[in-house]
């Protein structure tokens, strides 16, 4: 049986360029996307009705933080879409569907090549059950000098350092079976999802993507973009240029 697979766009505020070039990949590669919105869903729940593949989600604060979810990401305002996404994934999915096996998870800043780029993409990791996929991945030893094992160290203080594992999330993907072990209190996420996947017994891999495609900062331009044969990009802070470089490569 083949495996079901949805995504999840994580936005501080919901864009329409970004919501309608959601859609149009939700229709292309027939999966339901949800776009997890930071901010109220003022003005697009009035746009919603004509698509059928891409539903705009808000869970307030006041939500997240009575059921602790929270502090998922320092960066951002507290609780993000990083903490929304995963109440979301427990709380309210079912909903819409019946079942899901694995999600991919894209912040809002990642731009993509094509759509047919991203469907082989997806295509490619079909048959890959590891339980968590993402960019970046580190064990402590070889990475002593990040700057963020702090939170690891307060959160787990009395797990050995040979547990500690990092990992970059622009894009990832989850098992369901992951997702359900991803429950309050929260820390913050590039170490401690990685480092909750080792506690349980459960598997990472590396994504493969080029390196130079995907960083922290700074932007990556448009003529980085049509340089770098890359299936993604991050961060790209323009959405409407990242509709159009997706719409001109498609």
């Amino acid at each position: 049986m083949e495996s079901v697979m949805i995504m999840c766009i994580l936005c501080k505020k919901i864009e329409l360029p970004l919501f309608q070039q959601y859609e149009m990949i939700g229709k292309e590669l027939k999966i339901p996307i949800f776009m997890i919105s930071d901010e109220s869903l003022e003005g697009i729940r009035d746009i919603q009705q004509p698509f059928c593949h891409t539903y705009p989600i808000y869970i307030s604060d006041e939500t997240c933080i009575k059921n602790g979810y929270q502090n998922m990401n320092y960066l951002k305002k507290n609780p993000s879409a990083w903490d929304k996404v995963f109440y979301f994934l427990q709380h309210e999915i079912s909903i819409y569907i019946e079942k899901y096996d694995f999600v991919w998870i894209l912040e809002d800043d990642v731009a993509i090549r094509s759509v047919k780029g991203l469907k082989a993409f997806f295509r490619e990791y079909e048959k890959n059950r590891k339980d968590i996929l993402c960019m970046k991945l580190g064990h402590y030893q070889e990475n002593k000098e990040w700057v963020h094992w702090n939170y690891a160290e307060k959160h787990f203080p009395l797990i050995s350092k040979d547990r500690y594992w990092k990992g970059f999330f622009p894009i990832s993907r989850f098992s369901k079976r992951m997702v359900d072990e991803i429950v309050p209190p929260f820390t913050f996420l590039e170490c401690f999802l990685p480092i909750l996947c080792n506690l349980k017994g459960m598997e990472m891999e590396n994504l493969k993507i080029i390196d130079s495609a995907i960083r922290f900062r700074p932007s990556i331009t448009l003529p980085e973009m049509y340089k770098i044969p890359s299936v993604f990009y991050h961060p790209c802070k323009d959405f409407r240029q990242n509709v159009q470089f997706l719409i001109e490569n498609s």
